[in-house]
């Protein structure tokens, strides 16, 4: 599958959704003061305000990831997530996705994630969903010093290194962001 699309419709996708998320607050903080008297039947319409800035944030995402597959491609890598995002719920999954892979397991379940203070490491657990009982396993991922490549490691629940990848590591604007090589 072969994707075209200019890359800066993805910048301009995440400035008109910082401009309707901006605008949007606005204007909800200016709805409730014409509506201070009456709040409950304005609610109906600050929902609907906040639904659309949610309906935003979801294509920008969307629009960010179509960008970076494409260019992955190109570059024949693998597009991952980005680093200091992985705290947050889209990226979270595509983290969980990239583990459940890496271990081999149907489905996981991931426990608490930690970016330590230097943030050069993200730590945390995972378990197998489909097993209750199942214990965690820790995983941590390592960026080397130069911030130039990662390496992702997973343990199982008594301590042995269960699977190891390394993985680029790029700079993106005020972003930091993991490949990995595609797989012939």
């Amino acid at each position: 599958m072969t994707l075209k699309k200019d890359a800066c419709d993805a910048r301009r996708t995440a400035l008109a959704e910082l401009l309707v998320v901006l605008g949007t607050g606005v204007c909800i903080e200016q709805y409730k003061l014409f509506m201070k008297d009456t709040p409950n039947l304005g609610e109906s319409t600050i929902s609907h305000l906040s639904q659309s800035v949610a309906i935003c944030r979801d294509i920008a995402y969307r629009s960010e990831l179509m960008a970076r597959y494409i260019e992955a491609e190109q570059q024949e890598i693998v597009y991952l997530f980005e680093w200091n995002k992985i705290l947050t719920t889209n990226y979270t999954r595509r983290f969980a996705e990239f583990i459940r892979k890496e271990v081999k397991f149907v489905s996981i379940e991931l426990g608490p994630i930690k970016l330590s203070k230097d943030g050069k490491n993200i730590m945390g657990t995972f378990k197998e969903t489909h097993f209750e009982s199942e214990p965690s396993w820790p995983f941590m991922r390592e960026l080397n010093d130069t911030n130039t490549t990662a390496t992702f490691r997973a343990f199982d629940e008594n301590g042995n290194e269960r699977a190891r990848k390394n993985l680029m590591v790029k700079h993106e604007y005020d972003s930091i962001v993991v490949y990995a090589k595609k797989k012939n």
